[in-house]
């Protein structure tokens, strides 16, 4: 009767202190929604933090404006140290023309001297030699050997601190002499061979030239021109007509185009 007496006083401890924590939690959530203006908001209502965003170990970020000025500064440093020469005395040659060493038809030499003032005003003096054998005659040979020289102004245009265009004109002649042999076949007499040789011819024409050089250091330019040639006057021959001239080319062309890579060296 005891033992039962003691179980039954047990329970309803633990079923009163059981009551009282709810009703001392039931008691601090009413104290909460009396005290908070609107009661607490629903979990899900709550402002939620912005997730930090995860950087790998070797993502390094660089802001944009830091880029762009030290490209500006390397630039800025190159142009500093870039000083490139404008004005003075040049020489230079006409390495396109070394190529006809190889060309059974020809071979020429061309240098040119000059002057460069204030940038934008060249001029220039071009001289060379040329030994010509154009099939001429289906039945023979033809040569024209001699010297020419050219001589104008040019106007140059920078596009950017490393390279130019310019446009120009020359005055240009050639003293020169020429030759031919040829053979006349005939199926009733024998062949014939004839030859001829003359000397002391000349001829002028004018020049239009437009070109580009590149600025490779300081004082040396890599460039081309481009030219078209008209010609005025060449000496009047008795027979056999003046097939091709130094300097100028044939002379059944009244205009031809030309085209020279150089490179030109300022003092």
């Amino acid at each position: 009767m005891a033992l039962r007496s003691v179980y039954i006083i047990s329970l309803l401890g633990l079923l009163v202190l059981w009551q009282g924590g709810t009703a001392y939690a039931f008691s601090l959530e009413r104290l909460a929604l009396d005290t908070i203006p609107g009661g607490i908001p629903p979990r899900d209502t709550l402002p939620q933090e912005d997730p930090i965003p995860e950087i790998t170990d070797y993502e390094i970020a660089v802001p944009q404006d830091s880029v762009e000025a030290a490209q500006a500064a390397k630039d800025t440093e190159e142009v500093s140290t870039y000083n490139p020469k404008t004005q003075g005395l040049f020489i230079g040659i006409d390495v396109g023309k070394l190529t006809s060493f190889v060309l059974p038809f020809e071979l020429k030499y061309e240098g040119f001297i000059g002057y460069q003032y204030k940038k934008s005003f060249l001029f220039s003096v071009e001289a060379g030699s040329g030994d010509l054998t154009p099939n001429a005659y289906r039945n023979g040979q033809y040569q024209s050997q001699g010297i020419y020289w050219r001589a104008g102004p040019d106007y140059l245009i920078s596009v950017n601190p490393r390279n130019s265009v310019y446009f120009g004109f020359r005055y240009a002649q050639s003293s020169f002499r020429d030759e031919g042999t040829f053979t006349v076949s005939s199926d009733l007499w024998p062949d014939v061979e004839e030859s001829y040789s003359r000397d002391a011819l000349s001829a002028v024409w004018g020049e239009l030239v437009l070109g580009s050089e590149a600025n490779v250091n300081d004082h040396l330019r890599f460039g081309w021109k481009f030219r078209v040639r008209f010609m005025f006057d060449f000496s009047e021959v008795d027979t056999f007509e003046i097939f091709a001239i130094p300097g100028y080319g044939r002379t059944v062309d009244k205009s031809i185009p030309a085209l020279n890579l150089y490179l030109r060296y300022i003092f």
